[in-house]
């Protein structure tokens, strides 16, 4: 009996609620707006600005929307999914028209980042877009770095 309640605690242990400080940098031709996801993200990140915050989340996403030229041509969208339950660190990065990102459901968000690894990369050829993150792997409180781009 002693061995399945240590068991137990052991599971609980690896379920805590852990912390990711992230960092987003808008390296696109104007703002970012937040539009769905983590409510401690910034509302705006403003052009060649990078903004930190700090998620309470151990799984978590947020959705940033600009355009892909100055003053606006196609509206685009930026996401950025993290997990720092379990025994690694991942992140999952997508860039597309806005429409598109927004239609993704939270549940395909949360299995897309279950199956990626510490670091993501994504490219939009239609609208010049990129996306690309990096987490570390193994930190308890890890480290999670993105940039959101337009490519012209």
């Amino acid at each position: 009996m002693s061995l399945g309640c240590f068991c137990y605690l052991v599971g609980q242990a690896d379920m805590a609620q852990r912390h990711a400080s992230i960092t987003i940098s808008n390296k696109t031709q104007g703002k970012l707006q937040r539009v769905r996801g983590d409510q401690n993200a910034p509302v705006t990140i403003l052009q060649g600005n990078s903004d930190f915050f700090v998620s309470t989340n151990s799984k978590g996403y947020v959705i940033y929307e600009g355009t892909n030229i100055q003053g606006g041509s196609v509206s685009c969208g930026w996401l950025l999914a993290w997990n720092v339950l379990g025994h690694g660190n991942q992140v999952y990065v997508r860039c597309r028209a806005i429409g598109i990102i927004k239609a993704i459901p939270d549940r395909e968000n949360y299995e897309k980042v279950e199956a990626s690894k510490n670091s993501s990369t994504s490219v939009d050829p239609d609208n010049h877009t990129s996306a690309t993150a990096l987490i570390d792997a193994i930190a308890e409180t890890p480290a999670l770095g993105c940039s959101f781009a337009v490519d012209n």
